[in-house]
């Protein structure tokens, strides 16, 4: 057979010259896209700290806020203390009605899980006595 020469190389050494360019530049790819991974997440997670560290200091800043409002309450008139009373009350109601109708909700709920649980156990025993029926009459 005859093989042509490029370059003064054989068509079989291109080839296989080729093939290692291929597969050097296919672990390249590799390699980066594991890096640029890596950074990515270096990065997602350093993002997530300072996130973190923002919503600590939110805390803080918050916190601080309403123990100086505490003590700016002692100067509130008795009509704005009576206001913020009534509100404080109606959040206490407001948080009652919605612990009863959870607790209410979660009974129920419950109830309902027993009653199909006793529907099916009472078929699968309806089936049983069938069954019986059948192979001992």
């Amino acid at each position: 057979m005859a093989t042509e020469k490029i370059l003064g190389m054989e068509m079989t050494d291109i080839l296989m010259l080729i093939g290692i360019l291929f597969v050097f530049i296919l672990i390249s790819y590799v390699i980066i896209q594991a890096i640029i991974r890596r950074n990515t997440i270096r990065t997602r997670i350093r993002l997530e700290e300072i996130e973190n560290e923002k919503m600590k200091m939110n805390m803080l800043f918050k916190k601080k806020l309403r123990e100086e409002l505490k003590d700016a309450g002692l100067f509130l008139s008795k009509k704005e203390m009576d206001h913020v009373d009534s509100i404080k009350l109606d959040n206490s109601i407001l948080s009652r009605k919605i612990l009863y109708k959870m607790t209410e909700m979660d009974q129920k709920t419950q109830r309902l899980e027993l009653g199909v649980n006793k529907a099916k156990l009472e078929g699968k025993l309806d089936e049983i006595e069938d069954y019986e029926k059948k192979l001992f009459t």
